[in-house]
This record gives C-alpha cells, sequence and structure tokens, in this order.
C-alpha cells in the first residue's frame, strides 16, 4: 500500500481576529462543499513546510509563516501533517 503525505495549516491572523478555511468546490472528487484547511500532497523533492507554503499561496494567495505541528493523523492511506500558521499578509485570493 503506497501511503501519501499531506500537509494542512491552521492559518491564524491573531490580528484580524480570524481562522482560514476554505470550501471545496463542486468539482472536487471528494468531499463537495465540505470546509477545510488549506493544503494538499507533498510533491517529491519538498518537505513538508515547503509544500504547505506553496498549497497555501496556491489555494489562498496568501504568504505564511509555518509555525509548529499541531498534529499528525493517519486517515486511510494519508498521513496528515497540520500546522500553525500565520499569514504575512491580510487578503486572500481564492483559487477558482
Amino acid at each position: 500500500m503506497k501511503v501519501e503525505l499531506v500537509v494542512k495549516g491552521i492559518v491564524i491572523d491573531n490580528i484580524q481576529k480570524k481562522i482560514l478555511l476554505l470550501k471545496r468546490s463542486c468539482e472536487e472528487d471528494i468531499g463537495i462543499g465540505s470546509w477545510e484547511n488549506a493544503g494538499g500532497k507533498v510533491e517529491p523533492g519538498e518537505s513538508p513546510e515547503e509544500a504547505l507554503l506553496r498549497e497555501i499561496r496556491e489555494e489562498a494567495g496568501l504568504s505564511v509563516t509555518v509555525g509548529k505541528l499541531a498534529y499528525a493523523s493517519l486517515v486511510a492511506d494519508m498521513i496528515i501533517l497540520v500546522y500553525y500558521c500565520t499569514p504575512e499578509s491580510h487578503e486572500v485570493t481564492l483559487s477558482s
């Protein structure tokens, strides 16, 4: 069984008192319309932190600082690493 490494970010904006959650599009294969933290698969050659920076930038247009690991979880064939993140800007630009 091949196990995929997935990263998610809990993006907390302490200045605006907001947490970033993204709604999955109707074009997704799984979890249509559900709310989740930004993130995705770690690509070959990427560290988990590099993948998280890329995914949050792609999904929300945000630059963030990746902080401490909040928790790790094994779900089916995925290892999910969830990190605390702090936004470096406060303007979200969603991908389509």
